[in-house]
């Protein structure tokens, strides 16, 4: 019997045996080409408010390593980089470390220059390996090495979902929308400044953070979080 490719990619058996293994790869792969945000950071601070300086920075910036995307407003005011690391999340509740847990985080770090600063906004979102798992065993997403790529697009996606305030929450669960057909589940965190990266805090020096838990397809949807979902 011979498995034509589309069969292969869409059996859910298939995606199920492989979620693992696959989830693992990206991790990997990930590890070996992570930004180095003290470099980014480090290289902005000579930013200079001007056109050509700036689209400098942008393109210098998108070839930097981990960089997936780098972005300039139309109007050349600022500069959008969203970059991708791998790490050890802590999670802790109330000063005490809950779990530890490893997880693929991507920034989206804004860069515009103001009175002579360079100004720094970020947000995160952050995936564990069981959301990467679900993603692989109910979507529709690449199998093999297009996986860590496709993850690129979901995190810039619910970055910008994340700033535009999009999604809604269901049952004390946070929900943002994902380019698969489904969500991702988790809730909304802060975590700290990351002392390398040598900025000065505002605003108590902690970063928003997305913390996706699972993904959800249409079917794997309790009523209510569908209904929603289905509202756009």
């Amino acid at each position: 019997m011979q498995i034509q490719h589309n069969d292969f990619a869409t059996a859910a058996s298939i995606r199920a045996s492989l979620k693992r293994g696959l989830a693992r790869q990206a991790m990997a792969d990930a590890q070996r080409d992570e930004a180095a945000l003290c470099t980014l950071f480090a290289a902005a601070a000579g930013m200079r408010p001007n056109a050509k300086a700036m689209q400098r920075m942008a393109a210098r910036s998108a070839a930097a390593r981990g960089v997936v995307r780098a972005e300039r407003a139309p109007d050349g005011s600022r500069i959008t980089l969203y970059t991708r690391n791998h790490r050890e999340v802590r999670t802790r509740k109330e000063a005490e470390e809950v779990f530890a847990e490893e997880a693929l985080v991507y920034s989206r770090i804004g860069l515009r220059c103001d009175r002579g600063q360079v100004l720094v906004t970020i947000t995160r979102a952050s995936f564990c390996r069981h959301a990467i798992e679900r993603l692989v065993e109910r979507s529709a997403v690449t199998l093999g090495r297009g996986l860590l790529a496709d993850l690129d697009a979901e995190a810039v996606a619910l970055l910008r979902a994340m700033a535009r305030q999009r999604g809604f929450d269901d049952a004390g669960d946070r929900y943002l929308p994902a380019l698969q057909a489904g969500v991702w589940a988790g809730s909304l965190d802060a975590t700290s400044l990351e002392p390398d990266w040598g900025l000065s805090p505002v605003q108590g020096g902690t970063v928003p953070v997305f913390s996706a838990r699972t993904f959800l397809a249409a079917d794997q949807m309790r009523p209510t979080v569908w209904l929603k979902w289905s509202r756009g």
